[in-house]
């Protein structure tokens, strides 16, 4: 998964119902995990807090380096 933030949380989801959770390995600049970028809960800022609150993620196994 690349490119723009905006669709990631859709992906996450996506392979999550296929897969379960899902271990991510974030590689970027910032985290992406705000909890309102410009008064919205979804947005390109925001989609890895959401997928930790829909319980998305496999925390244990998941990184974020940037």
């Amino acid at each position: 998964m690349g490119g723009d933030h905006s669709i990631t949380l859709g992906n996450l989801r996506a392979f999550h119902k296929k897969f379960g959770k899902i271990a991510l390995v974030h590689f970027d600049s910032h985290g992406d995990t705000w909890d309102q970028y410009y008064g919205e809960k979804y947005m390109h800022g925001t989609p890895f807090r959401r997928a930790a609150e829909e319980g998305l993620l496999d925390m244990d196994h998941s990184i974020q380096s940037g």
